[in-house]
């Protein structure tokens, strides 16, 4: 009988312990900042949306007239 007790009290020390990581901090951060960055349109780089950005982009990365 004592050692059914020890592996029952074993399995839930271990359901309880998985439970507790799984509901972490860093376990909930690291979920939001996959979901973030899924989302994310903006890269970081602020960009000027003029004619003149448009004329630069269109030199380096537009169609070459070979």
């Amino acid at each position: 009988m004592a050692k059914k007790e020890k592996t029952r009290r074993r399995k839930q020390a271990l359901a309880e312990a998985k439970h507790m990581a799984a509901n972490s901090d860093a376990q909930k951060e690291a979920k939001s900042s996959r979901q973030r960055a899924s989302g994310r349109t903006f890269d970081g780089v602020s960009r000027p949306s003029n004619d003149e950005y448009r004329q630069r982009w269109n030199e380096i990365f537009g169609k070459k007239n070979s």
